[in-house]
C-alpha cells in the first residue's frame, strides 16, 4: 500500500480537483497526505538582475506571504474533514525542484495534466513532463478537464517487456492489487519474428500477476504503426472503459533537460482518464 501520498498544491484552477483526487487515494490506501506548495519568491527569480525599490520589494513580499497563507488555508479546509493524517509543506523555489525534492520522501505524487495556466503556474507550463522524468517516484497525472476520480477499478497496463514497463507495474502494485479488471496492452508485438513469444510473455505475466494478487488479465495485441503508440493507448483505454492507465514514461536527454518521448507526450496531452507515469 501507499503510505505517503504527495499532492501539488497551488493557486491554479486545477488545484482543488487534484487535491480531491489525492484525498480519495489517501483514504483508499489509508495513507498520510502531504500537500506540497512551491512558493515563488519574485525578488529572487524575476528581479535578480534588476534594481527594485524597497517599497516594491516589501509589497511583493507582502503579496507572497498573503498567497502562501491563502494556499495553506485552502488546503486545510479541503482536508479538514477527511479524517486523514495531513501535512502541509511550503518551500521556496522553482516548482519542479521543490516538488521533486519533497515528493521523493513519498510513495506517489499527484499532479495535474500540463495546461496553459494563468498566474504563478504560467511559469511552469511543462511541469508534468519535467517531474515525471526527474522525480524517481510514480506520478499520477489527473486530466485538466472533467471531474474524474483517481480511478483504479478498470486498469489498462501498457507492456512491452522493457525496463520502464516493469518499473511502472511495480510502482502501481498497490493499485493493481485493488482493481477489479486489468487489461494488458501489447502494441506491435512482433510474434511473426519470434513464434510463440506472445504466449510465453502472457504466461509469465499471468504467473506474476496472480502471485501478487492481481485479477487475471485480459490481453490486447494491437498494431499501432498507422496512428502511433500514444493514440493506440488512448483508444484502447476508451474501448475497455478503463478509468486508469499505467505506463512507463519514455524520453531522451538533452543538454541539462529531459524531454518526453512521442508516445508519452501524446498520452499526457490528450489523456481523458488519470495516468500513472513511471520512469
Amino acid at each position: 500500500m501507499y503510505k505517503r501520498i504527495a499532492v501539488h498544491v497551488d493557486r491554479d484552477d486545477a488545484s482543488a480537483h487534484r487535491v480531491r483526487v489525492a484525498i480519495e487515494l489517501a483514504r483508499t490506501h489509508e495513507a498520510q497526505l502531504i500537500g506540497i506548495y512551491p512558493a515563488y519568491p519574485p525578488t529572487r527569480y524575476l528581479y535578480s538582475k534588476v534594481y527594485v525599490s524597497r517599497e516594491t520589494t516589501a509589497a511583493l513580499e507582502s503579496r507572497l506571504k498573503s498567497d502562501n497563507e491563502e494556499v495553506e488555508d485552502l488546503f486545510g479546509r479541503a482536508t479538514d474533514e477527511s479524517g486523514l493524517s495531513v501535512q502541509f509543506l511550503l518551500a521556496e523555489g522553482l516548482p519542479d525542484e521543490v516538488l521533486a525534492t519533497h515528493a521523493r520522501y513519498c510513495d506517489l505524487l499527484v499532479l495535474s495534466q500540463d495546461y496553459n495556466a494563468e498566474g504563478p503556474m504560467a511559469l511552469a507550463p511543462h511541469l508534468g513532463e519535467s517531474l515525471v522524468m526527474s522525480l524517481g517516484r510514480p506520478a499520477l497525472m489527473v486530466p485538466k478537464f472533467g471531474d474524474r476520480g483517481a480511478g483504479g477499478r478498470r486498469v489498462l497496463l501498457c507492456w512491452n517487456g522493457g525496463r520502464e514497463a516493469a518499473r511502472a507495474m511495480a510502482d502501481a502494485d498497490p493499485i493493481l492489487k485493488r482493481c477489479s479488471e486489468l487489461v494488458v496492452l501489447m502494441a506491435d508485438w512482433p510474434d511473426d519474428k519470434e513464434p510463440g513469444m506472445r504466449e510465453q510473455v502472457k504466461s509469465e505475466l499471468i504467473q506474476y500477476m496472480l502471485a501478487h494478487g492481481y485479477p487475471t488479465p485480459r490481453f490486447d495485441f494491437r498494431p499501432c504503426k498507422e496512428i502511433g503508440i500514444g493514440n493506440t493507448i488512448l483508444n484502447t483505454a476508451t474501448d475497455y472503459s478503463c478509468d486508469l492507465v499505467v505506463m512507463g514514461a519514455y524520453g531522451h536527454s538533452r543538454i541539462r533537460e529531459w524531454s518526453f518521448g512521442g508516445a508519452s507526450r501524446t498520452v499526457l496531452r490528450s489523456m481523458t482518464v488519470p495516468v500513472l507515469f513511471s520512469h
